[in-house]
């Protein structure tokens, strides 16, 4: 019997009669291994490019929207709004200033972090 905190010899024979695994196992080639390979790569590609061009636009469409309706056109329409109505104060037209600085900035943001999901999906040639 074995103390405790010790394995006991037929467990230790166990684990070293395990078989292994092959690393690497050899697949059956197929006939049309090379046509077949030819087509994934051409519709892979294709769908690359497809993803590029769907990430360029959307980035451009959401940093537009983001940056020059959002935080540009309607703040100033806002301010437009409250000053016809006399309620504007020092503190909204600040808000807007700081609005309209950032829309450039937020927009660039924006356009670069979906440029940069899209080379991911560039080809490296």
């Amino acid at each position: 019997m074995a103390k405790p905190g010790e394995i006991s010899e037929q467990i230790r024979k166990e684990k070293q009669e395990k078989p292994k695994k092959p690393e690497n196992p050899e697949k059956p080639e197929r006939k049309n291994a090379g046509e077949v390979k030819a087509m994934e790569n051409k519709s892979h590609a294709r769908l690359r490019h497809f993803l590029v061009h769907l990430l360029g636009i959307g980035g451009t469409l959401l940093a537009i929207y983001v940056s020059g309706w959002v935080m540009f056109l309607e703040p100033l329409i806002g301010i437009y709004r409250e000053y016809r109505a006399g309620t504007m104060t020092y503190g909204d037209i600040l808000k807007v200033v700081i609005s309209v600085a950032m829309a450039a900035t937020a927009g660039g943001g924006i356009w670069c972090a979906f440029d940069i999901l899209a080379n991911f999906f560039r080809d490296r040639d």
